[in-house]
């Protein structure tokens, strides 16, 4: 598991290849092209084995919305 400061970090990566900023992938914006790179972000915190809870504290949403996210992403 990474520290809070390596996930800030891998946060800050994936925005910055999309040409965002992590404070717009946290935040509630509903824009598609935001929304997607939320999503990958959540997959690549799943893939490390962080719990729909923790990747949902993250990003301030409930886990059920993490679940979701996720389903929706491997369609």
């Amino acid at each position: 598991m990474r520290s809070l400061k390596e996930i800030d970090q891998l946060i800050d990566e994936i925005a910055d290849r999309h040409g965002l900023t992590a404070k717009e992938l946290k935040s509630a914006s509903r824009e598609t092209f935001i929304v997607l790179t939320r999503k990958k972000c959540m997959q690549a915190l799943r893939a490390e084995g962080y719990t729909y809870e923790a990747i949902g504290w993250i990003f301030n949403r409930h886990h059920t919305t993490v679940m979701y996210a996720l389903g929706d992403i491997k369609k």
